[in-house]
This record gives C-alpha cells, sequence and structure tokens, in this order.
C-alpha cells in the first residue's frame, strides 16, 4: 500500500510495460509508437486533404489538384487546422 502523499494509489506508471511492447512488436511491427516529425507531418497534411475533400464533396464541389502555372500565381493562405 501506498501512502496517499497526492499520488494515486494505483500502478506508478515507469514506462511501457512488457506486454505493451510486445503488443506494439506484435501489432505493428515495431516495438516503438514514435513515427517521427516527417511522417507525422505528411499524415496530418493528407487526413487534412481528404477532410477538406469530404466537406467540399457535401457542399456540391469537387476538389481539383493545381496546375504550375496557377501555383506560380498562388500565394499561400494559412496553413490547415
Amino acid at each position: 500500500m501506498i501512502p496517499n502523499k497526492g499520488l494515486s494509489r494505483g500502478r506508478l506508471h515507469d514506462g511501457p510495460q512488457p506486454g505493451e511492447l510486445v503488443y506494439r512488436l506484435l501489432r505493428w511491427g515495431h516495438n516503438s509508437a514514435g513515427i517521427g516529425e516527417q511522417t507525422y507531418t505528411l499524415q496530418f497534411r493528407q487526413q487534412c486533404i481528404a477532410g477538406m475533400k469530404r466537406a467540399a464533396k457535401s457542399l456540391g464541389y469537387e476538389l481539383v489538384p493545381m496546375t504550375p502555372a496557377a501555383m506560380e500565381q498562388h500565394t499561400p493562405g494559412p496553413p490547415c487546422t
């Protein structure tokens, strides 16, 4: 029993438990939860674009990629959030 000094009485978390590591290794093929900044940024951008496509489709519009000529003239707006 842990004396109550502002801490919960449950298990103190000291990091990933062996079962969690084995689960990640079997489920995802690696034992770490980190994916890296570049991968995270790419996945975020893809999810953001997919959400914009869904919203545009629900309003009756279709998003199409910009042509290289249009990209030269385009002034970027704020990032999607």
